[in-house]
């Protein structure tokens, strides 16, 4: 066996001594490192699980706002068709209005044209029964005046004391009484005309007042059909506006259902990920209390050690001196 100097093993085991140090400063420094990393990845890990869940509850709200947007849009969408519907119904029903009102503004413009041509013939049946009374009337005086004159003549004549012949007179007298008997007739039938001629004149001028009335009325209503046919047309543009704008808002709202559907999915996987590296971290934050206990093991084995590496020094040293060899 080949023999070995003291200061060689001195040497050797002070090498190894100052690398049993060197190891112990780099394990308290590597233990001191991992504990570092370790509280900074968990704080970083615990401060993404927050950012992870608060995302996640975010998004779950954006996600319900979604719906009751949803709802609504379709319930607006609803009621916006039914509008749709009923301004149609009263777009017809404002047209057919309108057709009956022109239909009536028609029948009385031809009413009236009748009633105009009545009056025109009553008014020339009142002149031509005022003519005829006129007549009537001058006839009668003429009568009345030719009576009184064969009266006379025939009075004369019977009291003639030459004449006695009288009868051609008397004759006279009755024909002049007939005559006036029958232009007496004439002035009653004549009155009577004119009456009748005055009721019908009236009567005709009530038909035309009223016919009158009831064009402007009806002119009236065709205006108002016009108007109302005009607003419900303005109406129907209104509500198929408003239907294109729910359709579009009911386009977009499905579309935002699909991104707060993906965000919430997202989100619940980013809160996943985090409670898995959570876990992980504290799979590793075990481990390094394990391996800082083996570490304190170790370094308790290590200090025995270099006590008792510098006891052999320490003997080595005691045998190198002069006298012992």
């Amino acid at each position: 066996m080949k023999r070995i100097h003291p200061r060689v093993l001195m040497t050797a085991l002070g090498d190894l001594q100052e690398s049993c140090t060197e190891w112990l400063i780099e394990g308290r420094e590597t233990i001191a490192a991992t504990a570092a990393i370790q509280r900074r990845e968990m704080q970083r890990a615990q401060t993404i699980s927050r950012r992870a869940t608060i995302t996640l509850t975010h998004a779950q709200d954006d996600y319900d706002h979604v719906q009751r947007y949803k709802s609504d849009v379709q319930k607006w969408l609803s009621e916006c068709q039914a509008a749709k519907h009923r301004c149609d119904d009263l777009l017809r029903t404002c047209l057919q209005k309108k057709k009956d009102a022109q239909q009536t503004l028609d029948h009385w413009q031809r009413e009236l044209h009748k009633a105009e041509e009545w009056l025109s013939w009553a008014a020339q049946r009142l002149l031509e029964a005022q003519e005829e009374l006129d007549e009537a009337q001058s006839a009668y005086e003429h009568a009345v005046w030719a009576y009184n004159a064969a009266v006379d003549r025939y009075n004369s004549c019977v009291q003639s004391k030459e004449n006695r012949n009288c009868g051609s007179l008397r004759s006279a007298v009755h024909q002049a009484e007939t005559r006036v008997h029958l232009a007496e007739i004439r002035v009653e039938r004549a009155i009577e005309e004119l009456k009748a001629a005055q009721h019908e004149f009236e009567h005709a001028q009530a038909r035309v007042a009223c016919c009158k009335g009831s064009v402007s009325a009806a002119k009236q209503a065709v205006s108002i059909a016009e108007n109302a046919v005009d607003g419900a047309e303005q109406a129907v543009a209104e509500a198929e506006r408003s239907l294109d704008y729910a359709n579009a808002a009911l386009k977009f709202i499905f579309e935002a259902d699909q991104h707060a559907e993906s965000a919430v999915n997202a989100a619940e996987k980013m809160v996943i990920h985090t409670q898995k590296d959570l876990q992980a971290l504290d799979t590793a934050s075990n481990a390094h209390h394990r391996a800082d206990r083996f570490f304190e093991s170790a370094q308790r084995l290590l200090i025995l050690s270099r006590q008792d590496l510098n006891y052999r020094i320490a003997r080595l040293a005691d045998f190198d001196r002069t006298g012992l060899l």
